[in-house]
């Protein structure tokens, strides 16, 4: 029997999945999760971006493996790959379904399954079951470290993993130099140019504020703190906020030690509860774990990042 393999995204926000219709075909009006052959030199994960950008007009960050479903169709046997996914950038256009629609663990039934996507229900009924009774609370987390040791790296891979589990983050970065975040010929740029303390602009899906004045430097901890609160409390749609930086305050927190550039945890030992290194644990003194597991670093702020409980 002839064997195809292909990959489909379990695109998820928060407690619910997004599925879509076939629009054509043998087994169209059929419900499934989006996404297509594996084509010759990619990888799962490759052809699950480029599938979902072709169908769906849609960026998205590639989680987890959920489960490998073999199934024999009486055409053929498939083999798909089902991976956790979350959007990155796009609103899910439908290019090639005839409908779609964003489902609970209480109407992921509501629909008529195609029989490979079928047997995955169960399972993901039972996650997105877990996520609706899940106490809604913010997490937090500084990911610091010395010059040049990764940490706006690593960050950027926590947000990714973080974005495939269907958790909203925010990403707040202390800078100790002066720095630019707004570039001559724009609006804003020409105000706080004319005088003005800050400027705003927003539009339909993003919001941009600065503000000038003079903050707490890394020496005034009380002043830092204070700031950190006010611009966590900027994002309370976040599950998970982590901050770049920061490695005075005694708040939870993460070290990035990488052997070349340094050796020895430089934070404030108050709060951190890991080092992320090259180096062994024995040798670092502390609990300890590698780049590769970064699964299990983002496990860990989850357990230890807890910041306040957050209404339903």
């Amino acid at each position: 029997m002839k064997i195809i393999r292909v990959v489909a995204a379990v695109i998820r926000d928060r407690d619910r999945i997004f599925a879509t219709a076939r629009g054509y075909g043998a087994y169209k009006g059929g419900w499934e999760f989006p996404g297509g052959k594996i084509e010759p030199g990619e990888t799962p994960q490759e052809a699950l971006v480029r599938e979902i950008r072709e169908e769906l007009d849609t960026e998205i960050v590639v989680g987890n493996l959920i489960d490998t479903i073999e199934y024999d169709y009486p055409e053929f046997h498939l083999s798909m790959d089902c991976f956790w996914c979350a959007v990155r950038e796009g609103h899910l256009t439908l290019k090639e379904a005839e409908a779609s629609r964003w489902l609970t663990a209480d109407t992921i039934d509501s629909v008529d399954w195609l029989p490979a996507d079928r047997s995955l229900i169960d399972r993901i009924r039972m996650d997105l079951s877990r996520a609706e009774k899940a106490e809604k609370i913010q997490c937090f987390a500084a990911v610091c470290g010395v010059k040049n040791s990764g940490k706006t790296t690593l960050t950027q891979e926590l947000v990714r993993i973080f974005s495939a589990r269907g958790l909203k983050t925010a990403v707040i970065k202390h800078d100790g130099h002066a720095f630019d975040c707004d570039f001559p010929g724009t609006d804003s740029y020409r105000f706080v140019e004319a005088g003005a303390c800050g400027a705003a602009v927003f539009s339909g899906d993003q919001i941009f504020i600065r503000k000038r004045g003079s903050y707490p430097g890394p020496e005034d901890s009380k002043g830092l703190q204070e700031i950190l609160d006010r611009l966590i409390d900027a994002f309370p749609e976040a599950d998970v906020v982590l901050a770049e930086g920061l490695k005075g305050l005694p708040v939870p927190k993460l070290e990035v030690v990488r052997g070349e550039i340094s050796r020895v945890p430089v934070s404030n030992p108050a709060g951190r509860f890991l080092v992320v290194s090259d180096l062994a644990e024995d040798e670092i003194g502390e609990r300890t774990l590698p780049f590769g597991e970064l699964d299990a670093v983002a496990d860990l702020i989850l357990e230890h990042g807890r910041r306040s409980l957050r209404p339903q």
